[in-house]
């Protein structure tokens, strides 16, 4: 027989703890007890063949309710009529009287108890938390352990709006930049509730850019690039450097030809020669070059995977340079290297705005898989004789 058993009942407080409605009504003070819970016992015509099973049932249920152990739940009984057995009172109701109550029930008097003196805390310190501890209570109990150091890092950054220091430069004792990181999302959520607007760029997600969310400095971007030959601006010997974008903006690099690459592997292969500056553009992104101003001077091309996102990237990349040609990512290319392509697991899903008539063309046959099911060549399996070929007409280009 399907009947409400002890584990029914336990599972349905589980639920509502785990919910979080249970502690999130310790804050408001919006009750939820007394509580009924759901209850199936016997119908009337199953008590004949039955009544063993069913006094069994409700002696179950009493030995375990409130009235044998002082906490827990209330067994309300209904009479029933049968013709074969007369009347009977079985269970109709199963109630819990106080969160107390439900909180023995299910175990869980310890986690309210340190749930309750954390938002005790909150209210003492940092009252707008309760909002927090409200709306997500379990992840309020969860890091209730240490909520002195998140108290902390709030108080200190409401000092300190936008402090312009490194994360590891907080100066609190026991707190450090890795507790901090680790934990960024929960602290963000209280630094959001907490922080004045102008100090919270919420541009920048907290998972990705928590330092540049709340006005930390962060590590500067670098810029990796292969020399011309015989450039004259570093030691003789030195090709491959990486600079910080704000070196490479003020560093003007003798050349007439840049090209820009996102694979590391065609950065390190491709052939170096007197006019000709290699960066690594790894993807997209290319906030680290836009401040070149001398960049402009020069011819730049870009040389991505020819697939639906190598355009993309090359879209993104001429809108900070709109006069970058692209290479290597044409009809010519694919075609001669058709056995060589893969399937782009994951292609974009319009066509880019920043391309010219031969590659938005080129792009939406792909989009459309005019060549094959989501084509996609990479650039570093293009033969390396093609590639010299093609810089080549690049070089007599001027």
């Amino acid at each position: 027989m399907r009947w409400t058993t002890r584990s029914d009942l336990t599972a349905q407080l589980n639920k509502l703890w785990n919910s979080g409605k249970m502690l999130s009504a310790a804050v408001t003070g919006r009750s939820l007890f007394p509580l009924s819970l759901s209850a199936r016992g016997p119908a009337a015509a199953e008590l004949p063949s039955n009544m063993a099973l069913v006094q069994e049932w409700i002696a179950d249920l009493e030995a375990h309710s409130k009235k044998r152990d002082g906490a827990g739940y209330l067994v309300e009984y209904r009479h029933v009529n049968n013709r074969i057995v007369g009347e009977n009172s079985l269970p109709a109701a199963i109630v819990v009287e106080t969160e107390d109550d439900a909180l023995c029930l299910i175990g869980k008097r310890k986690a309210a108890a340190l749930f309750a003196a954390t938002v005790q805390k909150i209210e003492a310190v940092l009252p707008p938390l309760l909002s927090l501890a409200a709306a997500k209570p379990l992840e309020i109990l969860a890091n209730a352990e240490e909520f002195d150091k998140y108290l902390k890092i709030c108080l200190w950054l409401l000092e300190h709006p936008n402090p312009d220091i490194y994360l590891r430069e907080i100066p609190l004792a026991g707190i450090d930049s890795k507790f901090i990181e680790s934990r960024r999302y929960f602290i963000a959520a209280m630094l959001d509730l907490l922080l004045p607007p102008e100090a919270v760029n919420r541009e920048c997600p907290p998972g990705k850019c928590f330092s540049q969310r709340y006005g930390f400095k962060t590590a500067p971007s670098l810029v990796r690039l292969r020399l011309p030959k015989g450039c004259g601006l570093f030691p003789p010997g030195v090709a491959d450097v990486s600079l910080t974008a704000a070196e490479f903006a003020r560093t003007e690099i003798p050349c007439s030809r840049v090209y820009v690459t996102e694979n590391l592997t065609n950065f390190l292969a491709l052939p170096a020669d007197e006019e000709s500056l290699i960066i690594w553009g790894a993807g997209y992104g290319f906030d680290s070059l836009k401040d070149a101003a001398w960049l402009g001077a020069r011819k730049i091309y870009y040389w991505g995977d020819l697939d639906t996102h190598g355009f993309a990237i090359l879209s993104e990349f001429r809108s900070h340079f709109p006069d970058a040609s692209s290479i290597m990512m044409d009809e010519a290319t694919l075609k001669a290297h058709r056995e060589l392509c893969v399937r782009e697991e994951a292609p974009a899903s319009r066509l880019p705005a920043n391309l010219t008539a031969a590659e938005a063309s080129l792009c939406a046959a792909l989009l459309n898989n005019e060549y094959g099911d989501h084509l996609r060549l990479e650039q570093e399996r293009i033969g390396i004789e093609w590639v010299r070929r093609e810089l080549a007409k690049t070089a007599a280009a001027g």
